[in-house]
């Protein structure tokens, strides 16, 4: 038996957030790197609400973890 998508499970996600800073009109780079203090979540494909967050560490570095594979969405909050 297959376990469904969601919580539980021993697949994870990791990875970096870089970010590029531009002028107003997007034709040149101010700054990028990587980004500390984001909020980086997954959900499950289909179904509402956050299976799970983290903040990213401040080199950008962040692990989701402990969730069973499938169809998810992996998201981060918007830079204002």
């Amino acid at each position: 038996m297959q376990k469904e998508p969601g919580f539980g499970g021993r697949a994870s996600i990791q990875g970096k957030v870089f970010v590029y800073d531009t002028n107003k009109e997007q034709t040149d780079t101010l700054a990028e790197g990587y980004l500390g203090n984001i909020n980086v979540f997954i959900s499950v494909d289909g179904q509402e609400g956050v299976l799970e967050q983290v903040d990213t560490d401040l080199n950008g570095s962040y692990k989701l973890k402990s969730f069973a594979r499938g169809p998810i969405n992996c998201g981060f909050t918007a830079i204002a």
